[in-house]
């Protein structure tokens, strides 16, 4: 017979799919809010979380019958535990895990929540169809680069342009602000991160955002027009452009982190990818 452990701070479809999924095992396991704000502090703002012996009584009213639950508020209570061991896949079971458990956990990939794991995974893009280079799309995206070029940003330069009925009308690249040689006077924030994580903690403009907002100081209207950019746009570009009349996103390369791309996709924002 199999086991459940579960830090479960809100109680929805998904935690009630993975419960149900592993009906048959013999035992749940509740880890306690304040035993994983132990574990990983961050978990501590999550002002959802409900307390476990909250979610005990839930499930109960679900068909569990409350004998078979446990409420962990003390890691010595997992050493107990001897039974094939169900976790859902999520940093804070890993923690707990390599931590406390001796015998072998099999991870539920469900998603259930945005642990740090999934906020930071790059993932492929999946296109509505991908592009050969014809002439147009090849002269925008060499544009785009030409622009990325002038970027002195040595984490990445990104150039990017905005068409609207088939010219220019808005090209540039991202810079760092208030002066592009921001870094050279009191270094790069982003030095201190990983590629790929902490992407809000910076002083660069991003060349999207930066378009977007070239074009609300000067007035132009940016419906049905159609962004090009080299790398694909991260979460925050992704939802400036989601609103701001863009009608479809050309990209050469990257991935989409986080809700980039689903937030295009759920405002009707065509994506295609323009193959070098």
């Amino acid at each position: 017979m199999s086991t459940i452990v579960a830090y479960v701070p809100v109680l929805h479809r998904g935690y009630i799919d993975f419960f149900n999924r592993h009906r048959d095992s013999s035992a749940i396991y509740l880890l306690d809010r304040s035993l994983c704000i132990e574990e990983q502090a961050s978990l501590a703002k999550d002002i959802r979380s409900l307390e476990a012996a909250e979610v005990a009584l839930a499930l109960s009213a679900l068909g569990y019958p409350l004998k078979t639950i446990t409420i962990v508020n003390s890691a010595e209570l997992l050493s107990s535990i001897g039974d094939s061991i169900i976790m859902p896949d999520e940093d804070i079971s890993k923690i707990i895990a390599t931590k406390y458990l001796v015998d072998p956990v099999v991870y539920d990939s469900t998603f259930l929540r945005w642990d740090k794991t999934r906020i930071k995974a790059e993932q492929a893009v999946i296109e509505h169809f991908t592009l050969s280079q014809d002439d147009f799309s090849s002269h925008m995206m060499a544009l785009c680069y030409k622009q990325a070029e002038l970027s002195a940003d040595w984490w990445r330069q990104v150039g990017a342009c905005i068409i609207k009925g088939g010219e220019v009308i808005l090209q540039g690249n991202n810079q760092h602000v208030p002066s592009p040689s921001q870094p050279y006077f009191d270094g790069d924030p982003r030095s201190e991160s990983k590629k790929g994580s902490d992407i809000h903690l910076s002083t660069a403009f991003h060349a999207e955002l930066s378009l977007i907002a070239t074009a609300a100081k000067v007035g132009i209207a940016l419906s049905r027009s159609h962004l090009y950019v080299t790398t694909f746009p991260c979460p925050w570009c992704a939802k400036a452009i989601a609103y701001s009349g863009i009608s479809r996103v050309y990209f050469a390369e990257g991935y989409s982190v986080l809700d980039a791309e689903s937030i295009l996709i759920a405002n009707d924002i065509e994506i295609f990818r323009v193959v070098k």
